[in-house]
């Protein structure tokens, strides 16, 4: 099908409830309804005969069906429609997966047949000629298939979108939310920000309102209000196009001028990322790009990174370039909602790291020297009156977080002068040994870091997450759990005496050159669980890079999944 750089008519179904038979009144539906179908008309010119209302009584699934199927012999291939519904959702789990539902005035939740599935309105809107479709459900409820466009920013044109067929919707929630019906008299949460954004705070600089900048909008805040435990989902239900909303009148587009005017793409970020730490996913990190390729000779290696120090303890005190350290990265998908202002976000992380009763081991990521950029600012200290750092921390412009550290980490550990025959060359072995627990902590404690970070920066959508252990070829690991675990007992620790007496651990050599993770989070996955499986994921990993293939890992206390804290904490601060 060909369409036309414009649109020949604009039509919408308007659906609010607050009055139901048989289920829990709501207070704030018809507001919604009425609220959006004047927004329609008076900001985005919709024709006032063509904005159909349905509201209480007059919304049974009669009604509405026979409504929205109305539009298949009204509607033509150039038209846009708009279906807004505010009530009650619904879902049910199958056998194979969970169907939404909308849940009309005269429904009966216990008795499906009474309820308007969700299936049959994504199945209608085939039928129906318009080009563009969009559906702003207030309600919530599963069962959506949706793809994401996680575009990286460039700008196309408004006449490329209006020629592509689209199905589009956003619904105020998932299914296992609570969706705020605000204050009576007034809009919903997410009614209200997504009103907001079609009366011109979703526009680009052009002043242009796409589907996806107010869906893109009402998610942003919605997510972020304090009053709100929802998070909106939103994309294309099918087709690549985007319904224009608003076109400012001093934007002319024809077919003589098609291509002529360019519009602001919003990146459709993902608002809750699936995670599963079990599985390294293959990411690109164009910020970090030393972190590319584990397998070469110049991995991890930066104008950084080189700075870092390597402490060598006994009989060899001397300081050098570290070559083996760990480095734990963040680059967000989509973009920051504003610009951020490096120096105040810093200052912001550094105070709230201050005054816990327990201590807050993010702050032992914060170095003391500082110097900025026009689009970065670096943490660092100097160490043991040298040029040579034993941290950095580098927050840039674009939300990018790059942390890294090697004396903490990693000890180099020469055992005292073999005795040798007299004329024979002196040579005093070097091994190095990668502390589990100060990995373990370095990492859970930044993944805290960049969580507070993003909240600051009000970006709640995806991120990519690297872990890399650079030079880790051929090191032994030590820095075992020394809390008392299971029956009061500690694991054996490759530097103590009698770990080393025992010979404990001498066969947990690592073969990799150097380590690379990857993970796919959000801000919400970098704290409780989500960052517990970020965690337990690379902690599993360590050990196996290392052939222990037990079934308790030796960075947790013995025989359990508890994390010495304290152990970590003083282990810092020697």
């Amino acid at each position: 099908m060909s369409y036309q750089t414009t649109y020949t008519n604009s039509r919408a179904l308007v659906i609010g409830i607050d009055a139901y038979t048989r289920c829990s009144p709501l207070s704030n539906a018809c507001n919604d309804a009425r609220s959006m179908a004047d927004a329609l008309v008076q900001r985005l010119s919709f024709p006032a005969a063509n904005v159909r209302l349905l509201l209480n009584a007059d919304a049974t699934r009669a009604n509405i069906l026979s409504a929205f199927m109305s539009l298949h012999g009204t509607c033509a291939p150039d038209d846009r429609v708009i279906i807004f519904f505010a009530g009650h959702g619904h879902s049910v789990t199958g056998n194979t997966k969970t169907q939404g539902f909308l849940v009309p005035v005269d429904a009966d939740p216990a008795d499906l047949s009474s309820l308007m599935r969700w299936q049959e309105f994504v199945e209608g809107s085939e039928m129906i000629p318009a080009k563009h479709m969009l559906f702003v459900m207030d309600a919530c409820f599963s069962g959506l298939l949706m793809q994401r466009a996680l575009g990286g920013g460039d700008a196309r044109f408004v006449t490329d979108m209006l020629q592509r067929y689209s199905r589009q919707a956003i619904t105020a929630g998932k299914a296992d939310q609570l969706v705020g019906d605000g204050v009576q008299g007034c809009n919903s949460t997410f009614t209200r920000h997504f009103l907001e954004g079609l009366n011109g705070a979703a526009a680009d600089r052009h002043g242009i309102i796409t589907a996806t900048s107010a869906m893109n909008y009402a998610y942003r805040k919605v997510s972020q209000d304090a009053a709100s435990e929802q998070t909106p989902h939103y994309g294309h239900l099918a087709g690549d196009g985007d319904m224009v909303l608003c076109l400012p009148k001093s934007v002319q587009l024809s077919s003589a001028t098609a291509g002529d005017y360019m519009a602001e793409e919003f990146s459709e970020v993902p608002e809750q990322v699936a995670l599963d730490a079990a599985t390294a996913a293959p990411l690109s990190f164009p910020r970090f790009a030393s972190y590319e390729d584990a397998t070469s000779p110049s991995f991890g290696q930066n104008e950084r990174t080189k700075k870092l120090v390597q402490t060598y303890y006994q009989p060899d005190t001397r300081r050098d370039p570290a070559t083996k350290f760990l480095a734990v990265s963040f680059l967000p998908v989509g973009r920051l909602p504003n610009t951020p202002k490096l120096t105040q976000i810093i200052k912001k992380l550094r105070e709230s790291s201050q005054g816990s009763e327990e201590p807050p081991y993010w702050k032992l990521l914060f170095p003391g020297e500082m110097r900025t950029t026009l689009d970065t600012i670096l943490l660092y200290n100097t160490c043991y009156n040298t040029q040579l750092w034993d941290q950095f921390l580098c927050l840039d412009s674009r939300g990018g977080i790059d942390f890294a550290v090697a004396d903490q980490v990693v000890h180099h550990w020469s055992p005292r002068q073999i005795v040798k025959p007299m004329g024979a060359e002196q040579k005093t072995p070097v091994i190095a040994y990668w502390n589990y627990v100060a990995l373990i902590g370095t990492l859970w404690s930044c993944l805290e870091l960049a969580r507070r970070t993003y909240i600051e920066l009000g970006y709640l959508a995806g991120i990519n997450v690297r872990v890399a252990l650079v030079g880790i070829g051929k090191g032994h690991f030590c820095g075992t759990s020394q809390m008392p675990g299971n029956e009061e007992k500690r694991w054996l620790d490759p530097l103590n005496g009698e770990g080393a007496a025992m010979g404990a651990f001498q066969q947990q050599v690592c073969e990799d050159s150097n380590i690379a993770l990857t993970y796919r989070a959000t801000q919400k996955d970098l704290s409780g669980s989500g960052a517990r499986r970020i965690v337990d994921d690379f902690a599993e990993k360590f050990a196996l890079a290392f052939n222990y293939h037990k079934e308790h890992l030796p960075c947790f206390n013995y025989g359990t999944r508890e994390f010495p804290w304290i152990q970590f904490w003083n282990g810092w601060r020697r």
